[in-house]
């Protein structure tokens, strides 16, 4: 596994950062299958690499960041034939976050997130269930303390 980031702040309160991850053999690594819902679509020589980028805001007390992920992951396709990895599944979304800092260690923080996986097998491999792409959509609130 391959992995770098950075982050660089601006005077004023602005902030950048960026990721990637790099996973060679990504089942071997403790990554798992592309789905449980059904048998497992990856062979021990898939790869994966992950990327995300974003920014934020701070003033006082308050931070507002937005972020981007997508993520690739090498699967079988069954429907192709052949036992090579000939198939992609792909993960991707955004994010708005907000914190607001209460005091020392510990905040206030929300999300508003979307995300979409997007696979290129035409039906699985079992009767289970299934979409060649799937949203998801999230409301998040809680609190983090720090220490």
């Amino acid at each position: 596994m391959y992995q770098a980031g950075f982050q660089v702040g601006f005077g004023g309160g602005w902030a950048v950062g960026a990721s990637g991850q790099y996973v060679v053999n990504y089942t071997n690594a403790g990554y798992g299958c592309v789905s449980s819902a059904f048998s497992c679509r990856s062979t021990s020589s898939d790869d994966a690499w992950m990327v995300t980028g974003g920014a934020s805001y701070t003033v006082d007390a308050i931070s507002i960041g937005l972020e981007g992920l997508y993520n690739q992951y090498q699967a079988f396709d069954p429907n192709q034939g052949g036992g090579d990895s000939n198939g992609h599944a792909y993960y991707y979304g955004v994010s708005l976050n907000a914190a607001y800092a209460l005091g020392p260690g510990i905040s206030l923080e929300g999300q508003v997130a979307w995300t979409r996986s997007d696979t290129s097998f035409d039906s699985p491999p079992t009767s289970f269930g299934f979409e060649n792409s799937v949203n998801s959509y999230e409301i998040d609130f809680g609190t983090a303390i720090n220490f």
